[in-house]
Parts: C-alpha cells; sequence; structure tokens
C-alpha cells in the first residue's frame, strides 16, 4: 500500500446519511439490550445481590438511548436540510403520508 493510499483512506468522511444509518442501528442494538435486561429484571427475585446494580445499568441505558435519539434527530435535520436545499419535495399525499408517520414515530421515542 503506497502512502497516497493510506493518505486517502484517512481522508474520507462519513456522509450524513451513513451517520444517519449507524445511529439507527446503534439504538435498535441498545433497545434489544434495554429489552432483555427490563424483561430478565421482571422475574428477578428481591434476594439476588447484583439487582440494583442491573436496575442502574438499565436506567444508565436508557440515558444513553436518549442521547443517541437526539443525536439521531439532529443528523435527520442536517441529511432533510441538505437533500431538499436545491429542489423542494413533490407534495403528494404518499409523501405527507410518510413523513407524518416518521415524525409521529420520533415523537414517540422521545415520550417512551
Amino acid at each position: 500500500m503506497t502512502v497516497a493510499q493510506i493518505r486517502s483512506k484517512k481522508g474520507k468522511k462519513k456522509t450524513d446519511a451513513q451517520n444517519l444509518w449507524f445511529l439507527h442501528w446503534l439504538m435498535a442494538a441498545c433497545f434489544l439490550v434495554l429489552f432483555a435486561t427490563g424483561a430478565y429484571m421482571t422475574d428477578l427475585p428481591e434476594e439476588v445481590t447484583y439487582g440494583e446494580s442491573l436496575y442502574g445499568f438499565h436506567k444508565t441505558l436508557g440515558v444513553v438511548v436518549m442521547s443517541i435519539l437526539l443525536a439521531r434527530i439532529f443528523v435527520l435535520l442536517r441529511v432533510i436540510q441538505h437533500k431538499y436545499r436545491r429542489r423542494q419535495p413533490n407534495l403528494t399525499g404518499e409523501w405527507l403520508k410518510t413523513f407524518a408517520f416518521h415524525t409521529i414515530l420520533y415523537i414517540f421515542m422521545l415520550f417512551v
């Protein structure tokens, strides 16, 4: 590998759309861990010594997921701004339904 090839690999920057997909899958993995720990804690007897630690982990991971969600919303707004900078979207019924559905999903994630 030449020096120019190494420099070109270092110089590649991820696009906002790639960052959005990364945050999407990171949140999905965190949600799976949250669900698994939550389901495990429901049947946990009170005599278990690590119950409070597991509960603390569950709460901390919830805060991390909320932080990732806020970052994801910020990146999504940047993607939308970049996408519609030069042309406005076709305001068809299908586009409006999709936009409303995604907006509702993000609102529900914030409330949960």
